[in-house]
């Protein structure tokens, strides 16, 4: 019993919470199969690191905002003409986010731009990277409430700290000359440092002309 007790003391210690609950269940299969101290220490730690994986990947769903969980899997391109597979197969592989590069999606409404922004920050979710999901209304709104609270500076350094930041439904309500220099600010800072995902259904390169690469 003290053993035990030792044994747990020291894995809430060193924040091991899945050792701590499974440690004697996996003592017993180990007994069982005559498992070596090698098999045994390798069996703990695999299940630790597991979840602790679980649990990372959960945390930045939940970080992330998405407004539904899209897959790549998920996506139709029989309903969606135009949409190039082998293309989009490219960008799954998630290069474009170590190059921190960026993607705009462009298209009229109902076509999947949105699908295929969730699924590609959802499956940068699954390789651990930090993602957020906004819509630009909403990104606006933080951008002027932060304008107007004197800590512009901290939302800006905030907003570029998610290694993919998708903006959603650009271009669905005008802008003014300070939301457009808000914006211009947001993808400035951001700009070879992270990637950005953008979704519009016109063309917004002459809103960011001089750094959209």
């Amino acid at each position: 019993m003290e053993l035990n007790n030792n044994i747990t003391r020291l894995c809430e210690e060193l924040k091991l919470p899945t050792i701590t609950d499974q440690y004697n269940e996996i003592s017993l299969i180990a007994a069982k199969e005559n498992w070596n101290y090698s098999q045994y220490l390798e069996e703990l730690l695999r299940v630790e690191f597991s979840n602790k994986m679980d649990r990372s990947k959960s945390t930045l769903t939940k970080l992330a905002g998405f407004p539904a969980i899209k897959t790549m899997e998920q996506f139709d391109y029989t309903f969606t003409i135009g949409v190039n597979s082998k293309q989009i197969e490219e960008l799954a592989s998630l290069s474009f986010v170590k190059k921190h590069e960026n993607i705009i999606f462009l298209g009229q409404p109902g076509v999947g731009k949105t699908h295929l922004a969730i699924a590609l920050g959802y499956k940068a979710v699954l390789n651990r990277y930090k993602v957020r999901f906004t819509s630009i209304m909403e990104l606006i709104s933080d951008a002027n409430k932060a304008k107007r609270e004197k800590r512009y500076d901290a939302f800006l350094k905030n907003i570029s700290m998610p290694s993919v930041l998708i903006i959603d439904e650009i271009g669905y309500f005008n802008m003014s000359k300070e939301d457009a220099n808000h914006f211009f600010q947001i993808i400035s800072y951001r700009y070879e440092k992270s990637s950005t995902i953008l979704t519009s259904k016109f063309n917004i390169l002459t809103m960011v002309t001089g750094i959209w690469r």
